[in-house]
């Protein structure tokens, strides 16, 4: 998968809670493809979008099929996302 094929991936996972489409698209290729989690993983994470992938593969009923260290990674790091983002809110407040 190179970077290309990784941003419409993300870009298509980004949108499956709003485009019937993309969602029997991505299910498909989740279920009949080798993924390179890998180049998914660099692309989202530069692009700062990783944990919105990871809420929306959840939503979406989709985490059963990605590896589960990769679910684990992607739970772990929207965990810290949401800390951050906790802790700069209630700095602001103050």
């Amino acid at each position: 998968m190179n970077y290309k094929e990784a941003f419409y991936f993300i870009a298509k996972c980004l949108t499956i809670s709003l485009e019937e489409k993309n969602r029997e698209e991505i299910e498909m290729q989740l279920k009949s493809t080798t993924i390179d989690w890998d180049a998914v993983v660099k692309v989202s994470t530069a692009h700062y979008v990783f944990p919105a992938l990871y809420c929306n593969l959840k939503r979406a009923d989709f985490l059963q099929y990605l590896p589960q260290e990769l679910v684990s990674y992607m739970e772990y790091i929207t965990d810290i996302n949401r800390e951050r983002i906790h802790k700069s809110f209630h700095k602001q407040k103050i």
